[in-house]
């Protein structure tokens, strides 16, 4: 076996879906499986004795679930983890918490257990496995701590903003990082894209909901844009902003992807622009690959605010980077800095 291959574990409570994963990751030169589990037990014992470059591991497993192993590996060993994710209330569920416990990304299964189709997924999976394997989980030691916002803030800003938000890989985490920095009252509303399948928007949007001081929803079409308010766009459709009898509203819009992902931030970022000019504050959070990274360019050339997540505290610094190279930023940090930013620059304490 040659030493420069990526070492893949693959882990599923079923052995017609390992023999496909398997199957799929092997028919890349640069991939190994260097073992295979059926339950969260074993990806553990398979991470300590593999020392695997990235897992592949079912959420919703008889014995352990998946949702346990990436808790108990990212305490223990970190290692990349791409999670295969059915769907359903109690995968989306799991899935969402796994990521938040530090998984990188996930696989949808589409039609089941036993996900007859999965084969066409084949070059998604591999370019997940890939890029999964080259992350940098020592971010996830950095957890920052929550931050309890104290004191009665009020807005110091009579003109309406929108702030535009958008993350990927490891993003769900970020997000709750910086979401949960802004008070209740904080005075503008906030628009989400995060790279995710269908479905599972809609419980990210719930959890969110139930944890933070500001109000969270998955965004309808045709919505009123009200501030206080976080909107993530749902899987599947882009976010427009629009403008109507002076109100504005966010449209979904089910055009081609941008990038190869639907929702995208670029696509977001645009019409915030044509709408609120210089109102715009964009943040681009952790994630994979350059959406985001010509809405940016977007946002500052209309004297927008941008704010990027820095590279030391991203698991993965792909959209960050690409929109810095693109646009430059005009504050970076972590994602609880960023909300603290926001704050300074918009809000003060009500003494």
């Amino acid at each position: 076996m040659s030493s420069n291959k990526i070492k893949a574990v693959v882990v599923d409570d079923s052995n017609f879906m390992v023999t496909i994963f398997k199957d799929i990751l092997e028919s890349h030169q640069n991939i190994e499986v260097v073992g295979t589990g059926k339950n969260g037990e074993e990806a553990i014992k398979l991470n300590r004795e593999k020392d695997p470059d990235v897992m592949l591991i079912d959420v919703k497993m008889e014995g352990m679930d998946g949702l346990s192993a990436v808790e108990k590996i990212m305490a223990e060993d970190p290692t990349p983890v791409v999670l295969i994710s059915g769907m359903g209330d109690e995968a989306s569920e799991l899935s969402v918490k796994a990521l938040d416990a530090g998984a990188v990304d996930f696989i949808a299964k589409t039609s089941g257990t036993l996900s007859m189709d999965i084969r066409k997924k084949s070059d998604e999976i591999i370019e997940k496995i890939i890029k999964a394997a080259k992350t940098d989980l020592r971010s996830l030691e950095k957890k920052e701590k929550k931050v309890e916002v104290e004191g009665e803030y009020v807005s110091k800003i009579s003109k309406e903003h929108l702030v535009v938000v958008a993350s990927s890989a490891g993003g769900t985490r970020a997000l709750d990082d910086f979401l949960s920095t802004l008070p209740s009252n904080f005075p503008f509303p906030i628009v989400v894209v995060q790279h995710m399948p269908i479905e599972f928007t809609s419980y990210l949007a719930s959890t969110l909901d139930s944890k933070l001081e500001l109000d969270v929803k998955e965004a309808d079409d045709h919505d009123e844009i009200k501030n206080n308010q976080v909107y993530i766009i749902p899987s599947g459709f882009h976010g427009e902003i629009s403008i109507w009898r002076n109100k504005n509203f966010i449209s979904l819009k089910d055009e081609p992807k941008r990038h190869g992902v639907r929702p995208s931030a670029d696509y977001l970022f645009h019409s915030a622009s044509e709408v609120y000019k210089d109102r715009v504050i964009g943040v681009i959070l952790t994630g994979m690959g350059k959406d985001g990274a010509f809405g940016a360019k977007r946002i500052r050339d209309n004297d927008g605010f941008l704010a990027l997540q820095d590279q030391n505290s991203s698991v993965v610094y792909g959209m960050p980077k690409a929109a810095m190279e693109k646009a430059g930023c005009d504050f970076e940090g972590t994602p609880t800095e960023i909300g603290k930013k926001l704050v300074e620059m918009f809000m003060e304490e009500n003494l």
